[in-house]
């Protein structure tokens, strides 16, 4: 029998508030945030969307904090005879289902019926778990990406498509509420490269592209992929194309032509 030691549905917590247990919370817990949180689940702070989900074990570090409203419903759970472990949930990922109405709606159902102990109430709880257990494998197992993952990806995008913008390794750090030095080891492990170097790559692919037009001289279009100093500019493209950037032939000869 699942058993529920506390559950409360979007309980609002005053601003400043952090729930940080290093040691896990000593039983199951479920948590919904409608809202979005910094959530730290062992792997640094990241900054959730709305309606987040997490399952942790009895032993999963975690520590969370309002951005800035603190809203969230959760249930404390433990089973015997390891009716839990049969579910074979992985615990500790940040997840966001289809279903999270019905997820919030089993936690008040469960928050009822511990208050008002009605008959069989005991046996109805256990069987809203089992049918959250089976919401949270459906949608883990649905999912393809970590939250986190995809929060990378969304900060990679923004900053390859607007690569002449000149963000520094902070702000972009700060995008994901990162250290600099956690911010780089999570961006090498999910692209491989260093954020600069892929910035790098993207502005003389760019301005590859620039060149040939034959409006555009090569300091304008060092401007235009970020470089304020064209001979700055001129190294990298050697070094990247192996050869010193020039507008294109036809560039050349109409710049013949008019001289």
């Amino acid at each position: 029998m699942i058993t529920v030691n506390l559950a409360d549905c979007l309980k609002r917590e005053k601003k400043g508030t952090e729930i940080y247990r290093p040691n896990g919370s000593g039983d199951y817990l479920f948590i919904y945030f409608p809202k979005p949180m910094k959530y730290d689940g062992g792997g640094g702070d990241i900054i959730t969307e709305e309606n987040a989900c997490v399952l942790l074990g009895p032993n999963d570090m975690h520590r969370f904090s309002g951005m800035p409203e603190f809203i969230n419903s959760f249930i404390h759970f433990t089973g015997n005879n390891g009716e839990i472990e049969e579910f074979g949930l992985n615990t500790g990922q940040l997840f966001y289902p289809n279903c999270f109405e019905r997820m919030n709606e089993i936690t008040n159902l469960v928050k009822s019926e511990i208050l008002t102990g009605g008959e069989k109430h005991t046996e109805m709880t256990h069987f809203l778990m089992c049918e959250l257990l089976i919401l949270i494998k459906r949608s883990i197992s649905d999912k393809r990406k970590d939250a986190q993952l995809e929060l990378f990806e969304s900060l990679r995008f923004r900053m390859l498509s607007n690569c002449s913008n000149t963000n520094s390794a902070a702000e972009l750090a700060a995008k994901v509420c990162m250290s600099k030095t956690q911010f780089y080891k999570y961006y090498r492990k999910y692209f491989g490269e260093s954020p600069k170097q892929e910035l790098l790559k993207a502005r003389m692919e760019k301005a590859s592209v620039l060149l040939t037009d034959s409006n555009k001289t090569v300091a304008a279009v060092a401007a235009e992929v970020g470089f304020e100093n064209t001979e700055h500019f001129t190294r990298y493209y050697k070094k990247y194309f192996g050869k010193a950037p020039r507008r294109s032939k036809k560039a050349d000869k109409t710049s013949i032509l008019t001289n």
